[in-house]
């Protein structure tokens, strides 16, 4: 079907027909010159629950969508708005549609979500999930955003570099969100700043690739997302502030990569937020903090944090200083370092002793670490993946001068492998062995 490129007949052109009035299901794939298609009916497939269509990347004109289906999935497709939906059904309906699912991908034509399908928020009270991604001349979101969208449970939009900065979700996000999603969408701040919502659905919010973000939302804002506890900030070159972040009660996962801009020590207004809502000011104990630079470590709000894991990656100007007076506050908490590719240093964190629960030190791909220093006897595996031959050799069993320095250590992994690898290999091991 390379060559057709019509489905159907328009409308005027005579009786209209419903030449399949039970099917639920509808997938038109892979159609490269296809540009009409016409459904023969005002309520053409009235028992349609869902649709595909993929691959018609010249298919402009397609028929009002039933307000029955309940999930739509287009990928490719020469659409500039969405079709709307069938008007005798929505007339003729007292329920709203039935739509769950929203899914869009790569579809280059897309310019506005103000007009077509998602015109009118009040009667999609069923959708649930919208993926938004790969829409290079995407400009308009729905009129007052996805705030009116009551239902939204999971947003992802990604890689939507022209969406104007009108707010995603116009003043409130949805109430039952529990999931955010917003990558390289370059000129969209994503986040609400000024407007107390309480949100008790929402565990997990990333923003990547988002250069017009400045701050995290304050907290009075932060304050009342009462169950996020999964935050993903990364590529965000202007992100000068992290907000009222420790205002967060339930966080347990932070991450912060490439945010240059972060303010190095936001001491005054943290003051004036802590001031403002002092109940914000009691200290976060999360279970993992991921960072790639180690200044952040001793400003606020991450200075106040505590946590059971610290993975820190790729930190190109490695102060130990830093880690090392943020280690002693958290020496009775840390369980698990993790150093990644770390090319300027040489370990000379000798507070490492004193971390007195630590029992996971995993250092991975830092070529200059020549020596260790003492190590805590809580520690119970010890990982030096792709490091240096000089660190192998010091750390020989019996012979080598770091060897007394981790001969208590119950697992010990030292040499060009990381732990995929080795259990892999053990795997490998195990099912030669059981074949034998």
């Amino acid at each position: 079907m390379d060559s057709l490129k019509l489905i159907g007949s328009a409308p005027d052109r005579g009786t209209e027909v419903c030449v399949f009035p039970s099917l639920k299901e509808l997938r038109i794939e892979n159609m490269p010159a296809l540009e009409e298609f016409y459904g023969g009916a005002t309520q053409w497939l009235p028992c349609l629950k869902t649709l595909y269509v993929f691959y018609c990347p010249k298919l402009r004109v397609f028929p009002n969508l039933p307000c029955g289906l309940s999930k739509l999935s287009i990928n490719n497709v020469s659409w500039v708005t969405l079709p709307q939906l069938c008007h005798d059904q929505v007339e003729a309906s007292s329920s709203s549609s039935s739509l769950s699912s929203l899914e869009i991908y790569s579809c280059g034509d897309l310019v506005s979500l103000a007009e077509g399908l998602l015109l009118h928020p009040q009667l999609f009270t069923s959708l649930v999930e919208l993926v938004i991604q790969n829409c290079s001349e995407l400009t308009h979101l729905p009129i007052r955003g996805f705030g009116k969208f009551t239902s939204l449970k999971e947003i992802k939009v990604k890689v939507c570099p022209k969406l104007r900065n009108s707010s995603i979700f116009g003043r409130f996000l949805p109430s039952l969100l529990h999931t955010l999603v917003i990558q390289h969408c370059d000129v969209l701040d994503p986040l609400p700043n000024k407007a107390p919502q309480d949100l008790d659905f929402l565990t997990r919010v990333i923003i990547s690739g988002c250069a017009n973000i400045k701050s995290l939302p304050l907290a009075e804002v932060l304050g009342r997302w009462k169950a996020l506890d999964h935050l993903l900030l990364k590529d965000c070159s202007q992100l000068e502030s992290l907000g009222g972040l420790q205002a967060l009660p339930s966080l347990k996962h932070l991450e912060v990569i490439k945010c240059p801009s972060l303010v190095a020590d936001d001491s005054s207004s943290l003051s004036t937020s802590l001031a403002e809502h002092p109940s914000s000011s009691t200290s976060l104990i999360l279970d993992e903090i991921h960072i790639d630079d180690l200044s952040l470590l001793s400003t606020m709000p991450l200075k106040s944090i505590s946590t059971r894991e610290l993975h820190l990656k790729c930190c190109i100007d490695f102060q130990s200083s830093a880690l090392e007076e943020w280690a002693l506050k958290n020496r009775t908490l840390l369980q698990v370092l993790y150093i990644r590719d770390v090319s300027s240093w040489q370990f000379p964190l000798e507070e490492l002793q004193s971390l007195c629960c630590l029992q996971v030190l995993d250092v991975y791909h830092c070529r200059e670490l020549q020596s260790l220093p003492k190590l805590p006897s809580s520690l119970k595996e010890l990982w030096l993946c792709y490091c240096s031959s000089e660190l192998e050799e010091r750390c020989l069993q019996d012979s080598g001068p770091d060897w007394p320095k981790i001969q208590h250590i119950p697992t010990v992994q030292i040499g060009n492998y990381d732990k995929e690898t080795l259990a892999a290999i053990t795997l490998e091991e195990h099912n030669r062995r059981t074949r034998e």
